[in-house]
């Protein structure tokens, strides 16, 4: 993967990347890989499909303090991470996207032409890209293995 340049910015997409569901907990490594990125001057953002409750629940954890910008809408589009680059103020290129679906957070990298990290795990682990849209430049199974290449 190519490392961005400095100032760097990286958006997360939140359930099933940073909070699972199925426990109701965060994933582990969550808090401290959004700790490690903002502590290192990165710009964090959080980009979330809507659900009851979900911007609440994202403002309730730990790591809120530490996001930029949160955009929760009933469906991930282009404009909502092309708001996170706008608001970061920087080459496209320049920012990462580590989600868990292929077919979404994923895809709008790539077409943005973002860096892109597949943290496959959980309940999209075996949805295969089906276009060179949808492959990821990276693929990770634990959250801190972001630490090993960023």
């Amino acid at each position: 993967m190519k490392t961005p340049l400095y100032p760097q910015s990286i958006i997360f997409d939140f359930n099933r990347t940073l909070y699972n569901p199925e426990t109701n907990s965060l994933e582990p490594g969550a808090e401290e890989m959004i700790l490690y990125f903002y502590n290192r001057g990165w710009k964090v953002y959080v980009v979330a499909k809507s659900g009851e409750g979900r911007e609440e629940m994202i403002q309730r954890t730990p790591f809120a303090p530490y996001l930029r910008k949160v955009i929760v809408a009933p469906t991930k589009r282009v404009e909502d991470f092309r708001a996170c680059a706008d608001d970061a103020g920087m080459p496209l290129e320049d920012i990462v996207v580590v989600g868990d679906r292929v077919k979404s957070e994923i895809r709008i990298g790539k077409q943005l032409g973002m860096l892109t990290v597949w943290y496959r795990k959980g309940k999209f682990a075996d949805e295969e890209p089906d276009s060179p849209m949808e492959e990821p430049d990276e693929i990770i199974t634990d959250l801190c293995e972001l630490k090993n290449f960023l």
